[in-house]
């Protein structure tokens, strides 16, 4: 596989699409041990505690390692045409049943561009730095509303933040900045 068919699965593999469909559906088997033996994805294959048996693929689950979004993040030119060459949005910093403040391609880009929006203690906005936002986020689970929260691509209000948000646009399942 060459670095583009790379880019293009690295830059969308999630445990199931939108659709529901399980990534071991979706992508062939050469080529997930293809980038699972170069370090850039990880599947999961969880093994039953009690009888040492396998749990069947569909319990697998995946994600790109920090050296596959590396190799996205690298290549901008080998992404998915459609989306002209912009990154799939997989994290976003949301205030809990309020706003969504940032978002990216990775925790960090989330966590930057939330500072564009965010005010700091002398009520400048855009003051905080990506550590203080990152210092304030809240654990999603138990969280109430107005925390700051960070959620994934898989947190099932994901898309719900980023649909009423506006400012984004969705291409086959998957979340990006909307056009300018």
């Amino acid at each position: 596989m060459n670095t583009a068919e790379q880019v293009r699965i690295l830059s969308k593999i999630t445990t199931h699409d939108k659709t529901g469909k399980h990534f071991t559906e979706i992508y062939n088997a050469p080529d997930l041990a293809e980038l699972e033996a170069e370090g850039l994805i990880a599947i999961s294959r969880p093994i039953h505690e009690a009888t040492g048996i396998p749990y069947s693929e569909e319990h697998w689950t995946v994600a790109a390692t920090e050296d596959g979004l590396a190799l996205v993040v690298a290549y901008p030119e080998y992404r998915e045409w459609a989306t002209g060459g912009r990154l799939p949005i997989r994290f976003a910093v949301v205030q809990s049943g309020y706003y969504v403040f940032g978002a990216g391609f990775t925790r960090n880009e989330a966590f930057r561009n939330a500072t564009k929006w965010m005010v700091d203690e002398r009520g400048n906005i855009g003051g905080l730095s990506p550590e203080a936002v990152k210092n304030l986020i809240v654990e999603t689970e138990g969280h109430v509303k107005g925390d700051l929260i960070l959620l994934s691509a898989d947190h099932a209000d994901f898309d719900s933040y980023l649909e009423e948000q506006g400012g984004f646009e969705q291409i086959d399942g998957v979340w990006y900045a909307g056009r300018n």
